[in-house]
């Protein structure tokens, strides 16, 4: 019967419907099924060589042969339960073909002589048979407590009635119900028929709940009779042994002594907690698990569902045993050993296999979700301290999990990604201490002192999988981790069996707990199972509800909302008025779009079907996709197509599944149908869907086709062509996009990202969605430091209104800014500049100043004023380390805050004339030392002139900072910088309140302070001593002077602009160089408006 993956195989019964191998390829089960006349056959051998050979017959009678590795066998007769299907055996069963003198006792085995087992098998945990078992009386065994005794965790022998008697009424136990099969074995002594040998029969108990299930059933349904404690399956024919006894016999099998179960609890004998160490675990469970059935129906019927779900949800109905109820098997993974790690649904089919809106949606009206908090992290926390290993780091993740994962800018399933991969060490500061403590310290005390340990690791190191593969550690972790998680979860299911709640669908870390109006799942039940946990495993876990909510998302994708309501009104239509004629309902954009694509099979069809059901997400801008996911950005043509292949191609999938299922229909018609007219019309019905078959499987074909994949891709781009589109993006002025959220500057309120919010710019963090992600004391900072600056409140105020001013995305008001200060730097003007670029983000830029100044002989803007478009969208720009020798445009600065202005101009290397909006602010940042040139005289300029004063002074050194006698002096902190990022969102909030101040007062209450700095700025702007010094030297000789007309010959044009008139310029230089001599002497010796004591010199006589 054994045999290896290359070993033919004769099949006993019917089919062979499963083989499972050993990780070197050694066969160590097989099943065969016989589905018409309900037979199974079922051969195993453990890693001891101990095989065990199980028939099953129709009635659910087992005939088991085990037979040990020196070759001797037991035979023993396996009744169902009672009260499911016959209980007793007949006369009109087959005689053993052996033996038949022998009576079959449970101290004197049969014993066949067969071939050795494979020596290289390895040993799996069996129960044992119990000898000498002491004899039961008859009749009801009453306890202490005046109740029917229950089967114990030992065997238990009970009388069972010949065959055509049935016992008089149903076995009531204290709670009203049938009593329920013992945890294990139950001997049954069978009186004997005349000239009937004597059996005994060892019943073993079902799958939990069917006890429950099948209470009221006497004659019992087939699929009852079949279960085994791996794998639920149908019954075989009776053994031929089963008639070789003249004495009743009684075959036991045992329970292991330190099983803690109570056998009153049906579900409970699955559950026996044993310790970690122990490696005897229930190998499956049977649930019934309650979904809506009508909801159900509906996603496997919607056009919208995806193919592998629906298939999923196909197989699942088959599950169904009742109204809204399927029964449903868990069991470990074909990678497990020894009933490690977690319990899973067989084939994936069940509650805990759906994705959480597909479970929330069928099945939330029944259940309430409750789940372990922080599963993994805690439980190896604290491993960690049973351990004695010291790991701050995790334990701190453990207390704190939101802020720290919110510090290291990471998700939950990165961090645990990390703890469990150990191939490669996290670059991450703060996870590479936990991941060096798992597996430097952890991992070599699993694999050297514990032996359940050490099987799991040898288990891992012999399995081939791509999973596994590169990571073996930590897989190994990981299945630890899981079996831990799995001991943890098995006694709060018990624990809720014993409080009268049903945990029906393990979820790994939690499970699905069904709803009773009699009992609601509060935190005092959770507290209780949490101190189960605590009793059995000694692991300290936490336990909350979840919401089993379903997404908006789920809803839209499927078009639920529509169905559910048709459907309602479907149900009362029905109600109202059932004679009337039926109306036709009008196919929805989505279902046209689909039949027109499904019927022409085209690339333009394709391309509008994909159009309709991404509902905008695409947009072509004619040179490249924009795609909304979140937040609108652009993207290539790959995500298009992933785009297709995840939501467009299930769609004809599922339509060719559907032609599929309708040519079968039709064949079967055809084949039951006589050669009629109607048979003619029906094989013509077959044509027609034969030929929708082939094109469809042709256009799916294509669907995997390089060329035709771009093809359609292109015809996609004219559906969603728009080719305005970039100039609609960011052009709200009002609003301001963050990572998480998009900001309302006129309400200071946050909003998420819909499609009809064109915002692809973005400050570069997620600002606060309420108060209480918000840290009072990083906010105390920024002002603390807003003070430092700006210590008169008037003035600080007017900055605040400015870069409230700052954040909009125009520019009504005709103003610019100027940072400046007297105590020679050290004041925190390009701090505070660089801390609100770190707050705008991609909203500010700094300048290149040369942008800023006039043009000296060549154009900088390429003859085109292209410079204008190096500041484009952005609503700040800063300019700072300003020339004292270059010239402001003053045309420039003009136009550009010339309120809501806008001009025309070239972008660098365009030939098209484009249009530009000016909402750019500017900011320029100076001192006395460094001061541009620009023309004073020009009113309209200098009025738009709002001079900030920096009056602070910053020491890098204590010894300086207590020399000094400044009034606003401050010891610099070098890493202020540093702290900006952190600062970034209070910024915005301060700049967003500054906004408030702005709207209610503009700038009419400008600070006198800020005016008089304005007057000093606009006085020494001309730089008149820098062209002195150039150009004049002072001989002290009375003979020597310099009239008015040569120095005028030395200024360039921009320098005779600053000064507003004759007088304006002689009253500058007699203030340079003295005394103003009108005029003196006559004819060629006369001389006007000249000054004595100063010569005109060449630049380079300077020198000498």
């Amino acid at each position: 019967m054994s045999g290896t993956k290359n070993t033919p195989f004769k099949t006993d019964y019917g089919k062979r419907i499963e083989c499972r191998y050993f990780s070197n390829n050694e066969l160590y089960k097989w099943i065969d099924k016989d589905h018409q006349n309900k037979r199974i056959a079922v051969w195993e051998r453990d890693l001891d060589g101990v095989e065990t050979y199980t028939k099953y017959d129709a009635a659910g009678v087992q005939t088991v042969t085990k037979t040990d590795k020196d070759g001797n066998e037991t035979v023993s007769i396996i009744q169902p339960k009672a009260g499911v299907g016959s209980a007793v055996l007949t006369t009109d069963k087959p005689e053993a073909k052996e033996n038949k003198d022998q009576p079959l006792t449970a101290n004197q085995p049969v014993k066949r002589k067969r071939a050795a087992p494979d020596s290289n098998a390895k040993a799996l945990p069996m129960a044992t048979q119990k000898e000498n078992q002491p004899d039961v009386p008859k009749g009801k065994q009453i306890n202490e407590k005046g109740k029917k005794a229950l089967a114990a965790p030992k065997a238990i022998v009970q009388q069972v009635p010949q065959k055509g008697n049935k016992p008089k009424g149903k076995q009531i136990n204290e709670k009203g119900k049938k009593a329920s099969a013992a945890p294990k074995a139950t001997v049954q002594q069978i009186p004997q028929k005349q000239n009937e040998p004597n059996v005994s029969t060892v019943l073993e108990p079902a799958a939990a709940g069917d006890a429950n299930d099948h209470e009221d059933d006497d004659e019992g349904d087939d699929s009852s009779q079949y279960h085994m404690a791996l794998d639920v399956l149908p019954a075989d024919e009776a053994a031929d042994a089963n008639q070789q006894s003249e004495k009743p016999t009684i075959v036991t099998v045992c329970v292991p002594n330190n099983v803690n179960c109570d056998p009153e609890d049906e579900e409970e004998r699955y559950y026996w907690e044993f310790p970690v160490d122990n490696v005897k675990m229930p190998t499956a469970m049977e649930k019934v698990e309650w979904a809506n059935e009508a909801k159900v129906d509906m996603l496997i019927n919607c056009t919208y569902t995806d193919s592998n779900l629906k298939k999923k949800l196909k197989l699942f109905r088959k599950c169904n045993v009742a109204v809204n109820q399927y029964r449903i098997e868990y069991t470990y993974s074909k990678y497990s050993t020894n009933e490690s790690g977690r319990l899973f649904a067989r084939n994936g089919v069940g509650l805990q296999a759906f994705p959480r809106d597909v479970r929330a949606f069928i099945a939330k009206e029944f259940y309430v979700d409750v789940d372990f908090v922080n599963s993994m992290p805690t439980q190896l926390s604290q491993v960690f301290h049973q351990e004695n290993i010291k790991c701050d780091k995790l334990d701190e993740y453990v207390e704190n999990r939101p802020k720290v994962l919110k510090e290291q800018r990471l998700t939950k399933k990165g961090a645990i990604a990390l703890m469990l991969n150990s191939g490669s060490v996290p670059t991450n500061e703060f996870f590479a201490g936990i991941h060096s403590a798992i597996y430097k310290r952890l991992v070599p005390l699993w694999q050297s002192d514990n032996p359940y340990y050490k099987s799991l690791w040898d288990h891992i190191r012999t399995i081939r999988h791509n999973d596994i593969k590169g990571n073996k550690e930590g897989s190994f972790v990981s299945l630890v981790m899981q079996t831990f998680e799995n001991r943890a979860l098995l006694p709060m299911i018990s624990e809720l069996h014993k409080m009268g709640y049903e945990l029906d669908v393990p979820i790994f870390d939690g499970g699905l707990v069904r709803k009773d109006p009699l009992r609601i799942v509060d935190s005092t039940v959770l507290e209780k199972c949490s101190a189960a946990i605590k009793a059995e495993t000694n692991f300290d876990m936490k336990i909350v509800e979840k919401p089993m909510t379903v997404s908006a998302e789920f809803y839209k994708k499927h078009r639920l909302s529509e169905l559910l309501a048709a459907k309602e009104d479907v149900e009362s239509s029905d109600e109202d008025d059932t004679d009337g004629e039926e109306e036709e309902v009008p196919l929805t954009p989505e279902e046209a779009a689909i039949a027109r694509a499904s019927n022409s099979m085209t690339h333009v069809d394709f391309a509008k079907l994909t159009n309709v059901i991404c509902n905008g997400v695409f947009v072509f801008d004619a040179k490249q996709f924009w795609m909304f996911d979140k937040k609108w950005h652009p993207t290539v043509n790959q995500r298009v197509r992933s785009y297709i292949d995840q939501n467009i191609a299930p769609i004809f999938t599922s339509k060719f599944d559907e032609i599929v299922e309708n040519l079968d229909r039709i064949e079967k018609k055809m084949t039951n149908a006589q050669k009629t007219k109607k048979c003619e019309a029906i094989s013509d019905m077959y044509e027609v869907w034969k030929e929708k078959k082939g094109g469809m499987e042709k256009f799916i074909r294509m669907l995997g086709t390089n060329s035709q994949i771009n093809a359609l891709v292109e015809c996609f781009q004219t559906e969603v062509l728009d080719e305005k589109f970039l100039e609609k993006l960011d052009t709200d002025p009002f609003k301001i996009g963050a990572n998480n959220c998009y900001i309302d500057i006129r309400t200071g309120k946050t909003h998420p990202y819909t499609k009809d919010v064109l915002i692809t710019k973005s400050v570069g963090y997620d600002y606060f969605l309420d108060d209480s992600e918000k840290d009072l004391k990083l906010k105390a900072e920024w002002l603390e430091f807003v003070e430092q600056l700006f210590p008169i409140e008037e003035e600080r105020h007017i900055v605040h209104i400015y870069m409230g001013y700052c954040l909009r995305g125009d520019h009504p008001e005709k103003i610019f800014a100027m940072f400046m200060d007297k105590s020679g730097g050290y004041c925190g003007k390009s701090k505070f500049a660089e801390a609100f670029m770190k707050a705008l983000g991609t909203y500010a830029i700094k300048g290149v100043n040369t942008h800023i100044y006039a043009n000296t002989g060549f154009s900088n803007q390429n003859g085109h004023n292209s410079a204008q478009f190096a500041t484009e969208g952005r609503r700040l720009a800063i300019f700072e380390e300003l020339d004292e020798k270059k010239d402001l445009d003053n045309k420039k600065a003009k136009d550009v805050h010339g309120g809501n202005a806008s001009g025309n101009g070239r972008r660098p290397h365009s030939k098209v004339d484009e249009h530009i909006d000016f909402i750019t602010k500017w900011i320029l940042i100076f001192n006395d030392l460094c001061q541009p040139k620009f023309d004073t005289g020009d009113i309209a300029l200098v009025t738009r002139i709002l001079v900030i004063c920096f009056r602070a002074k910053f020491f890098p050194t204590m010894e300086e900072f207590n020399a000094s006698n400044h009034p606003y002096k401050h010891l610099m902190d070098p890493h202020v910088g540093e702290k900006f990022p952190a600062w970034a969102p209070y910024i915005m909030e301060w700049a967003l309140e500054g906004y408030q101040h702005y709207m209610k007062e503009g700038f009419r209450n400008i600070p006198a302070s800020c005016k008089e700095w304005k007057k000093d700025v606009s006085a020494a702007v001309d730089n008149l001593v820098d062209f002195i010094d150039e150009h004049l030297v002072e001989t002290g000789d009375e003979d020597d002077v310099v009239e008015l007309k040569a120095i005028k010959e030395r200024m360039s044009p921009s320098m005779k602009n600053r000064f507003k008139s004759k007088d304006h310029l002689i009253d500058r230089l007699s203030d340079c160089l003295g005394r103003h001599y009108i005029d003196t002497g006559k004819g060629d010796t006369r001389k006007t408006d000249f000054w004595r004591r100063w010569q005109l010199v060449e630049r380079s006589s300077r020198f000498f």
